[in-house]
């Protein structure tokens, strides 16, 4: 009888934003075909979420990871599986989709869970992939350009030891894909609200659902929760719209808010990265055409902050902020330089303090007008009356902001975003629960 062999799967950048198809579904189809060989799942597939800033990504920039117990004569069955797998059904006409597969044996070295941290933060290469694989005993196979084998080193490389989430994904049918989905809004308010260990699955107030994606890809929904059980439960409740043959539980990094890493000054911001800085507002907010709204944050050095137009309501409190006023911004920071302006797009906004004097020109004490500007260092006349003041006066404003944290409607979050009403950390993997995985493959 052959002994088993630890065999960690990593898949990315196989999918297409117009073309179809979805990484989460190729590695239910991977993880079927598994099953059927003979292989012993070690956790749920995992689904690791890698810098949302990335250029290249496809969609989301999840890479999927299967972690297996596979009998030694059958490691390069599971691993031809992948490839046959890769080559069948990911979107090789898509310029961004470039595949890549990852393969380890054993143990997660530090190593390598160190390079997933960088993949998280920062903009890695293929040869940096290729080197960190020699070192601890990976094997990589990429397609075309193979920076897909970035994702899957990098996957594989997060075992999910700490905070975690899980997603139940339900994929179409085949001859359902690329058309309108139909999702039952009040089956899922009522499914959000009956079990509490579900999250954002309805955003109440855009008054969403927030299950179903608007892409061509083949996944039908996606529901979210603190567990297994959960998630399980809410897909036995949700009325989808159509009927489902396939689905799949994912163990996962989404909304952790992992990505996101603290600095103390905006010097120290990188390209690429998502940060969490505090600073002083030091422009007023300004609204450009499309609703999008701007503010300048110094620290040290100043840039520039947005609330694009999908965070809604969120625009309010940023038109609020006033020069003066402290926030911690929590955001994705894009490159900058030729023409753009480097800028964190806001994914979270905490309000430390508010000011409630501005200094103004100073008021006629004769007739009550604002006086008027002689120029720079010239001090300050009434056109009316002639009366003179040298000093701009601190005057007292009313705020319809106060201190506290603000983040934009769920259907604004990003996939990694920890949600201010999700406070639970999951520590350590769960059990496996009965029906976790529905795929022709595994039956």
């Amino acid at each position: 009888m052959d002994s088993m062999t630890l065999v960690h799967l990593g898949i990315d950048s196989t999918d297409s934003l117009t073309e179809g198809m979805c990484t989460t579904y190729l590695g239910a189809v991977l993880a079927g075909r598994a099953l059927h060989a003979g292989a012993v799942f070690v956790d749920y597939p995992n689904l690791i979420r890698l810098n949302p800033n990335i250029p290249y990504k496809t969609r989301g920039n999840g890479a999927v990871v299967l972690r297996l117990e596979v009998p030694d004569s059958q490691v390069q069955t599971i691993v031809e599986y992948a490839e046959e797998t890769v080559e069948k059904l990911a979107v090789f006409s898509d310029p961004q989709a470039n595949p890549g597969i990852a393969v380890l044996t054993g143990k997660v070295p530090d190593l390598l869970h160190h390079f997933y941290e960088r993949a998280l933060h920062r903009l890695l290469t293929v040869e940096e992939a290729y080197t960190t694989a020699e070192k601890v005993g990976a094997v990589l196979k990429g397609y075309k350009n193979k920076r897909g084998v970035i994702g899957a080193l990098a996957g594989v490389g997060e075992p999910l030891l700490h905070d975690h989430t899980y997603e139940l994904l339900v994929y179409r049918k085949r001859e359902n894909w690329g058309r309108e989905r139909h999702v039952n809004g009040e089956s899922i308010k009522k499914m959000d609200k009956t079990i509490e260990d579900a999250f954002f699955n309805y955003d109440y107030e855009e008054n969403t659902v927030c299950i179903a994606p608007h892409t061509v890809c083949p996944v039908l929904a996606g529901i979210r929760g603190e567990s297994a059980e959960s998630v399980l439960k809410g897909f036995s409740m949700a009325d989808l719209g159509e009927e489902t043959e396939e689905y799949v539980i994912y163990r996962t990094n989404q909304h952790t808010s992992f990505h996101f890493e603290k600095v103390t000054a905006v010097g120290e911001i990188e390209d690429y990265s998502s940060v969490i800085v505090e600073g002083t507002v030091s422009g007023n907010p300004v609204i450009i055409r499309g609703g999008h709204v701007f503010f300048e944050l110094e620290n040290r050095g100043v840039i520039r902050c947005a609330a694009f137009e999908p965070t809604k309501r969120f625009r309010d409190i940023v038109r609020r902020l006033r020069v003066g006023d402290t926030v911690r911004a929590y955001g994705g920071c894009n490159r900058g330089g030729e023409n753009r302006v480097k800028t964190i797009n806001l994914e979270r906004l905490d309000v430390l303090t508010v000011t409630h004097h501005v200094y103004s020109n100073p008021v006629c004490p004769m007739c009550g007008k604002s006086m008027s500007s002689e120029g720079k260092g010239k001090g300050f006349q009434c056109k009316r009356c002639k009366t003179r003041k040298q000093e701009k006066e601190l005057t007292e404003i009313g705020r319809e902001i106060s201190p506290g944290s603000y983040e934009p409607p769920p259907s604004a979050w990003r996939h990694l975003y920890k949600m201010l009403g999700r406070t639970r950390t999951n520590q350590g993997s769960s059990p496996f629960i009965e029906n976790w995985i529905k795929i022709k493959d595994s039956q």
